[in-house]
């Protein structure tokens, strides 16, 4: 069985980096515009309650039964959400639980380890589900935080939370053969349904940083073009918010990939 593991569209949170969370924001216009569909048909796919999955997966996959499970939306941000770094550069409470490696909890919101035990058993379930009934394929359009969190946990090759972000309408697809024995996942390819993915992508590839490259066992594979994705607590090497390169505007990593940084998919 085949799993596509997607997240959502671009929204105004989004674009203007704010932790979004489990606040139901919709696709802005922009982020509508650029989906094109799927290259599949599946006949049901699983989203959230939040209006942006279902929106996204409306123009993915038209005419699929919608099925939402509540226990994939994004992880509760609390008081963080709506708001960017530069509202809470001075706010004791976001410092802290940055200087924390972001592992403790958001006021009034959940801890990542919460949020990932809750995704991983609602996404384990949908799994078992499926190969219980002999489907070849199961879709969830869901999240960038619910994406790290499955991911970190069952795919191979191994690697850590934040290296699994996908850009917004991205995603990863998933060969479930070794699920039942082993409860773990292989990597097969990742892909993006955005019509700019599709105009660029030749010449990405050919650069070896296409998001889309297909094998995970090709040379560089697919750790190569997460390289800048990967969080650091000092903003080294990680273009988020907080990045004084990105603050000024020329960060490199902006142009290639908005949402490669820690912060992006927490939305």
């Amino acid at each position: 069985m085949l799993i596509y593991l997607l997240r959502h569209g671009l929204t105004a949170y989004n674009a203007e980096k704010r932790y979004q969370g489990q606040r139901d924001i919709p696709l802005c216009p922009a982020g509508r515009a650029q989906l094109r569909q799927a290259d599949l048909r599946p006949e049901t796919v699983y989203i959230t309650p939040l209006c942006r999955t279902r929106q996204t997966a409306e123009v993915l996959f038209p005419g699929a039964r919608l099925v939402e499970v509540k226990d994939l939306q994004e992880m509760c941000f609390g008081s963080f959400e709506g708001r960017n770094f530069i509202e809470m550069e001075h706010d004791p409470d976001y410092l802290a639980w940055v200087n924390a490696n972001c592992e403790s909890p958001c006021p009034d919101g959940e801890t990542k380890a919460v949020f990932s035990e809750r995704v991983c058993r609602a996404f384990a379930a949908l799994v078992d589900r499926a190969l219980a009934d002999g489907e070849e394929t199961l879709v969830i359009l869901a999240h960038g935080g619910t994406q790290m969190a499955a991911m970190e946990r069952y795919a191979l090759p191994h690697a850590d939370y934040y290296h699994w972000c996908a850009p917004n309408a991205g995603g990863y697809v998933l060969d479930a053969g070794d699920w039942a024995e082993q409860r773990v996942l292989h990597l097969l390819k990742t892909v993006q349904y955005t019509k700019e993915d599709a105009r660029r992508s030749h010449t990405l590839h050919s650069a070896g940083l296409c998001w889309t490259a297909s094998s995970a066992t090709r040379p560089g594979g697919p750790t190569r073009w997460r390289t800048w994705a990967r969080p650091s607590r000092r903003w080294k090497s990680a273009c988020g918010p907080a990045c004084p390169k990105r603050l000024r505007g020329n960060c490199w990593a902006v142009p290639l990939w908005p949402s490669a940084c820690r912060w992006a998919p927490f939305c």
